[in-house]
């Protein structure tokens, strides 16, 4: 399925005909390149450069104060960017929310050759009105609003609260514990194989 990688586009990029208050974007993605989360850049003279990293894992401390002092890391040594001779086409996506009338999907196909552009096309463009959107997000946070009033009472903090608690322990219990028999399930039927 691969991930992502970031396009950042310098290179001027065709605009719609009726672009709705799209103002263009810099930052795209694509999963035509190397598909690991990886960054690029296309420059204002067209060519394409690939971001490259060096480091080195860093292990948790298992005595540290909080989670992040306990998990390990990858610390970067020393960053660089390396020119990338492809000879391709790059489709390029972008997806923006607005707090304006529209939100909007922008794709282009770049064509590549030798690490430089050769030719691009403006691929889809769709202005989508964002009132349910943004309806349904104020529905949402004002649901998350009320919850939290609602965890402050008295009836929820000294009964349902505590009732909620024991239910999720109990069940959590129940839970490892038929793991734990799944688990064992194939040993116990070997042992009283013959």
């Amino acid at each position: 399925m691969g991930l992502y990688d970031t396009i950042t586009c310098k290179y001027p990029l065709p605009m719609p005909a009726d672009p709705k208050g799209y103002s263009g974007s810099e930052s795209f993605q694509t999963k035509d390149l190397e598909n690991g989360l990886l960054t690029y850049e296309i420059r204002e003279d067209g060519s394409i450069w690939l971001e490259k990293v060096e480091g080195d894992y860093v292990p948790g401390d298992n005595s540290g104060k909080d989670f992040w002092e306990k998990f390990g890391h990858f610390e970067i040594t020393k960053k660089w960017w390396e020119k990338v001779p492809i000879t391709d086409s790059v489709d390029i996506l972008d997806y923006q929310t607005t707090d304006g009338d529209y939100d909007y999907c922008i794709e282009y196909k770049i064509f590549f050759k030798n690490g430089l552009v050769s030719n691009l096309e403006l691929i889809r463009f769709s202005a989508e009105s964002n009132t349910d959107r943004k309806e349904s997000n104020r529905k949402m946070n004002q649901e998350m609003e009320d919850f939290l009033v609602y965890k402050k009472t008295f009836r929820y903090r000294f009964f349902f609260g505590p009732y909620n608690y024991l239910v999720y322990f109990v069940f959590r219990k129940m839970s490892r514990f038929l793991n734990f028999l799944l688990s064992n399930c194939y040993r116990a039927e070997q042992f009283f194989k013959f």
